[in-house]
This record gives C-alpha cells, sequence and structure tokens, in this order.
C-alpha cells in the first residue's frame, strides 16, 4: 500500500473502509477513493469530512460530472490566490486550511498553508471522528498533548 493510501486507512477506515485506490486528488488534498468493495468516496479535509459518491462507478462519474461538483472540486479562485501568495506546490503537498471551515476557518488565504497531503489526510480523519457526532454549534476545544 502506497503512502497515500496508508494516511486514508489511518485517518479515514472508521468510516469508509479499507482504501483500495485513489482516483483523483485536488490542490486541498481533497481525494476520490475506491474502496475494497467498490465504493467510491470523497474525502474533503478542510470541513472535515467524506462524502459517499456512489457504490459503482457509474454512480460516482454521474456523482462527479455535474458542474456544480466541477466548481468545488477545482476550487479554482482560492487555488490561484494561494499560489501567488504561498508559491506552487511541491510534490507530495497540498494547500489545507489551517482552521477547517466547519470549525469556523474562513476560504481565505490568511486560513491557508501549506502541509504535507499524507499528513493532511490522516489528521482530517482523526478530527473528523471526533467531531462527527457532535451538535451543530457546540464548541470545540483543541489541546495539542506532546
Amino acid at each position: 500500500m502506497n503512502a497515500l493510501l496508508e494516511a486514508i486507512a489511518k485517518g479515514w477506515s472508521w468510516k469508509i473502509g479499507k482504501p483500495a485506490v485513489i482516483l483523483s486528488q485536488n490542490s486541498f488534498g481533497n481525494v476520490i477513493v475506491q474502496t475494497e468493495h467498490d465504493w467510491f468516496f470523497r474525502i474533503i479535509p478542510e470541513d472535515p469530512r467524506c462524502v459517499l459518491l456512489g457504490t459503482s462507478r457509474e454512480e460516482m462519474e454521474e456523482e462527479t460530472s455535474t458542474e456544480e461538483f466541477k466548481l468545488d472540486w477545482e476550487m479554482k479562485i482560492l487555488v490561484e490566490k494561494a499560489e501567488i501568495i504561498l508559491g506552487k506546490l511541491d510534490e507530495g503537498q497540498c494547500y489545507h486550511m489551517v482552521i477547517p471551515g466547519i470549525l469556523g476557518g474562513k476560504y481565505h488565504v490568511s486560513n491557508i498553508k501549506k502541509i504535507s497531503l499524507t499528513e493532511l489526510l490522516d489528521f482530517s480523519g482523526y478530527v473528523a471522528s471526533k467531531i462527527e457526532n457532535l451538535p451543530d454549534g457546540i464548541k470545540v476545544e483543541f489541546r495539542v498533548i506532546e
């Protein structure tokens, strides 16, 4: 298993099962992954959450072919601004929101940094597992423990 699949398995297997193939990834670390049971998920680290795109390749392709999906996937304006401020991505990097959108972070370049894609996929899955069942509007506090 390659490093990206291992990061997805470590961070997201609680939600999607065993990842088998990464079909696509964008500049913000979103990935479309096929599981061992041929289900297709989009992992969205900036929220952090994942969405079932379909239980067959046809369902996934239908979902990802919509204009709404394409605009959300490309994040073109935000990627362009991030490239100007932070520079182009190196191999294995992606942009990420320092404070995830679901936790009040703004989709603005002041809230964006570069990060290792493997680190982001692993960590965002961990965060998602901790906040998934919390009610909307609840206050969340993160503590860094060394």
